[in-house]
């Protein structure tokens, strides 16, 4: 059982070394925040369609193949946000 611990702490220790190790070189962790250029890209068109009421999100969706997809990026622009909340006063929620 101790030897457990001690390897838990040695692992937690080298772990922390390593990411101090990585921000003195000037490097940051974790996953980049936002969109992609090309995905910005498609975003606004989707955003587009979606407010001239060219397609829908399920139409959107059809063409990127994804739903998920569909909905991050009508989210990114904050246009689902603004038709939920309509959605919600029409139906006196």
């Amino acid at each position: 059982m101790l030897n457990f611990l001690f390897e838990r702490d040695l692992i937690r220790e080298r772990t922390k070394a390593g990411l101090e190790a990585a921000r003195s070189r000037g490097r940051k962790g974790g996953r980049p925040k936002g969109l992609s250029k090309e995905a910005e890209n498609i975003a606004y068109a989707a955003k587009s369609l979606y407010r001239e009421r060219k397609l829908s999100v399920q139409e959107i969706a059809n063409r990127l193949e994804s739903k998920a997809t569909s909905y991050k990026y009508l989210k990114y622009w904050l246009v689902l946000k603004a038709t939920e909340r309509q959605r919600q006063n029409n139906q006196g929620l």
